[in-house]
């Protein structure tokens, strides 16, 4: 299939503001290989045009560099729009392994960014990362990743400050898991650690010289296990558990700790229709306590969805919906409760043209406080692949946000055009 265990390029703190990828999707080396299935335009392989790398003992090393030229109608994503142009250039390096058996990847990419009226807003990203598989026997698995990362908040983010300058952050991850089939079953145990680290920046609405960030530095751990009965070829069912914790470095400006743990248990199945329909659902219940007596327990229905339906050999329709909560930093407020929905059409127009156009559709409500957000972002992508080593793409994409109770409103159209070289 070709959803599961896919690393994410940073960890993020706004996930329903993500981008449809414009890349063909690698397998992830995390699992072991499998015979293709349930193949979309973005998962085809196309050897032909694919980038052969350079041979370096047992691994193959491939680079890439990333020069993209873009307009945004408002920047800082408020109710007094600023425009500007930018450039973006980001390099790539990326080693992986030729083995038989077992896996490891590790890699490094850096985004400087260059802002014509605006400097204040350039940034130099970067992320170093590491992957790995370990094949135990003829089924067993353990795999791992790990990666440092030097981030900025989108402007669009809802705890975004608003301030003279982004705010930025640097985030360590680390997770492992083992997974395991035994006769009709398959095992999966997983867990995850990171650490976010906030610069120090100013927040509009405050006095002068009031500066916001380190109150947000933060832990986080969870672990998940799942048990899959594969009831006949093509359909499965699974029962998952998850528990969390949150623990803050500082109380917040008010005086509150945010600390927090929470789990969640679901049902779920997944379903292969042939080629034509495949994914997975689940549904089920989730709770999170709060150490501060100021915020009550949040808990209810947990749902969500991941499905593709091949509507012809060149057409994928993706449908994604997921009900979480996540971590705010306004005041009163314990988190955020987000649903969000999204409907993704990939087409091959050529054999190396690709199309990717998307909708996306979330409402926030705040818990403690009486704030609601809905945002609405669209976009449209092409990716043109002259050859091995060329790429051409063009992306536009347009969000409107709406807000009650205080929340943020705002309408932000940007576009933008690149050229990739890859070896």
């Amino acid at each position: 299939m070709v959803f599961g265990l896919v690393p994410a390029n940073a960890v993020e703190l706004a996930p329903e503001l993500r981008l449809p990828g414009l890349d063909q999707v690698q397998p992830d080396i995390r699992r072991r290989p499998e015979p293709a299935r349930n193949v979309t335009p973005r998962t085809r392989a196309r050897p032909e045009l694919a980038p052969l790398g350079a041979r370096v003992r047992a691994f193959l090393l491939f680079t890439r560099v990333d020069l993209k030229l873009g307009y945004n109608d408002n920047l800082r994503a408020d109710e007094r729009p600023l425009s500007d142009l930018y450039r973006v250039l980001t390099p790539r390096l990326e080693l992986r392994s030729d083995w038989s058996r077992h896996a490891l990847k590790v890699g490094a990419n850096l985004a400087s960014a260059r802002y014509r009226d605006f400097p204040r807003e350039d940034y130099d990203n970067w992320r170093a990362f590491a992957e790995g598989r370990v094949d135990l026997g003829r089924a067993s698995t353990v795999f791992g990743n790990a990666s440092i990362a030097r981030q900025q908040e989108d402007r669009a983010a809802p705890d975004s400050t608003l301030g003279i300058e982004p705010t930025r952050y640097r985030v360590t991850e680390i997770g492992a898991g083992w997974s395991h089939p035994f006769g009709r079953f398959e095992a999966r145990l997983d867990g995850t650690v990171r650490d976010y680290r906030f610069d120090e920046t100013d927040a509009a609405g405050l006095p002068a010289g009031t500066l916001l960030g380190e109150d947000r530095n933060r832990r986080s751990l969870r672990g998940e296990a799942r048990l899959r009965y594969a009831m006949w070829p093509g359909y499965g069912v699974f029962l998952r558990g998850a528990y969390s914790t949150l623990d803050y470095d500082e109380p917040a400006p008010s005086g509150i700790t945010r600390d927090s743990d929470g789990y969640e248990a679901g049902l779920g199945l997944d379903l292969e229709l042939t080629d034509l329909i495949f994914g997975s659902a689940f549904v089920g219940y989730y709770r999170q306590r709060y150490d501060a007596p100021e915020f009550d327990d949040n808990g209810g229905l947990g749902f969500g969805a991941d499905l593709y339906w091949n509507l012809t050999p060149l057409s994928t329709l993706h449908f994604e919906v997921r009900r979480s909560v996540q971590e705010s930093i306004q005041p009163g407020a314990s988190g955020y409760l987000s649903t969000d929905t999204g409907l993704e059409l990939e087409h091959e127009l050529l054999r190396n043209l690709l199309l990717v156009a998307s909708t996306r559709y979330t409402r926030r409500r705040y818990d403690g406080i009486d704030r609601q957000e809905t945002l609405w972002q669209h976009s449209f992508g092409a990716n043109y692949l002259a050859n091995r080593h060329l790429q051409l793409r063009l992306q536009v994409v347009h969000r409107r946000q709406d807000g009650t109770g205080g929340g943020r409103a705002f309408s932000q159209t940007f576009v933008e055009q690149s050229i990739v070289l890859q070896h």
